[in-house]
């Protein structure tokens, strides 16, 4: 097995799966390169068992997302990607934001996940469309 390398992805991998700052991330694996991929390899398999208990409709989303937008931190759900659907998947999300954000008088810490819980409830009911949140579409993960 060769050492990790503190490239862009790798640093980004452990400071996602250990919470730890960039600079830390990247301190880690250059000092333990053996520590940073146990770290890793102790990530995946979590994630994995996660994936296994969801939905198979949204551990596909998942798995497409994963093969088609490597390059991101956060995973979203493909159907974002389509011109029409994606279009009124922004436009439900910017509405019920400034919608709730009003309702409250300012943003508030788990502000995020009304938003995707009514946008989601909404374009269901509305718009027949089936779309999955960025905490659904990335288990394990922490938004505010």
């Amino acid at each position: 097995m060769s050492a990790l390398q503190p490239d862009a992805e790798t640093v980004m991998a452990v400071r996602q799966a250990t919470g730890l700052a960039v600079m830390e991330a990247k301190e880690l694996i250059q000092t333990s390169p053996e520590l940073a991929q146990r770290v890793l390899d102790g990530h995946k398999v979590r994630f994995i068992t996660r994936l296994a208990k969801l939905p198979v409709e949204l551990r596909e989303k998942i798995l497409e997302a994963s093969d088609s937008q490597r390059d991101e931190h956060f995973l979203c759900d493909p159907i974002e990607s389509d011109p029409v659907v994606g279009a009124t998947i922004r436009e439900t999300l910017e509405r019920v934001g400034c919608e709730l954000e009003t309702a409250r008088g300012r943003y508030q810490m788990g502000l995020c996940h009304s938003i995707w819980r009514t946008a989601q409830s909404e374009l269901l009911q509305k718009h027949g469309i089936v779309w999955y949140t960025p905490a659904q579409m990335n288990p394990g993960a922490c938004f505010d």
